[in-house]
């Protein structure tokens, strides 16, 4: 994300020009503060959200500070610390609204469903065995899952950063039952794609969500491996 962001701060002259020509210059305060201004206005997306360049979220914003200081310590530079604090945790859901989304997925699971809502009750499911983060997600892969999916392994990656570990959740017999019918989908999906070792992949065709030179982007099959922005 930084990267391209400070690629295009750069391609539009919104940077001091000694920072074209030194990492060190790109990185030193003069440049990176209008850099993160622009940022956080949304003017360096990379593609439109419902068609436009909305400002980017708090979290976001700590991030990007995050790794600017990064950078800055790679190189031997003092951190900046341009940012306002530590990013907020996320409160955790109420556990009646934990119990309403199970038992929702096993009505489902008691008659026809949908691709959409195959894959939905599988997430959910997941969801509320493994409480994963959405990038945890997805990341799974088919060999994530345990011998008759009664286990999945997570690799956690710690909100606001931390070290990265991995572990085993055991499985609920509505996940099982919901993996079981996700992956029969799934198989067909993948054929067609020509095969992703990915748990998820997409319903629909769609497309890459990074745009050429020209303004086009790739278009993607329905199978392909599932994004969170994918469909």
């Amino acid at each position: 994300m930084v990267r391209g962001e400070l690629e295009r701060a750069l391609a539009r002259g919104a940077l001091p020009v000694g920072a074209r020509r030194s990492l060190q210059r790109l990185l030193e305060e003069e440049a990176l503060r209008p850099y993160v201004r622009l940022a956080e206005s949304g003017a360096l997306r990379h593609r439109r959200v419902a068609g436009a360049f909305p400002p980017t979220s708090e979290a976001t914003n700590e991030i990007r500070l995050k790794c600017i200081d990064l950078l800055r310590e790679a190189l031997g530079m003092s951190s900046l610390r341009l940012g306002g604090g530590e990013i907020p945790l996320q409160p955790a859901p109420e556990a009646a609204t934990l119990f309403a989304l199970a038992r929702q997925g096993d009505q489902y699971l008691g008659g026809a469903m949908s691709p959409a809502q195959t894959r939905l009750t599988a997430v959910l499911a997941l969801e509320l065995d493994t409480a994963a983060r959405s990038g945890e997600l997805a990341e799974l892969r088919t060999t994530h899952l345990g011998e008759d999916n009664a286990a999945v392994y997570v690799e956690r990656h710690p909100q606001g950063g931390g070290a990265i570990e991995g572990e085993w959740v055991e499985t609920s017999a509505l996940t099982r039952a919901a993996l079981e019918r996700w992956l029969d989908v799934r198989k067909d999906l993948v054929q067609r794609a020509h095969g992703t070792s990915r748990l998820w992949v997409s319903l629909w065709m769609n497309h890459d969500g990074v745009l050429d030179d020209q303004g086009n982007t790739v278009i993607r099959r329905p199978g392909c491996h599932w994004r969170r922005t994918g469909s």
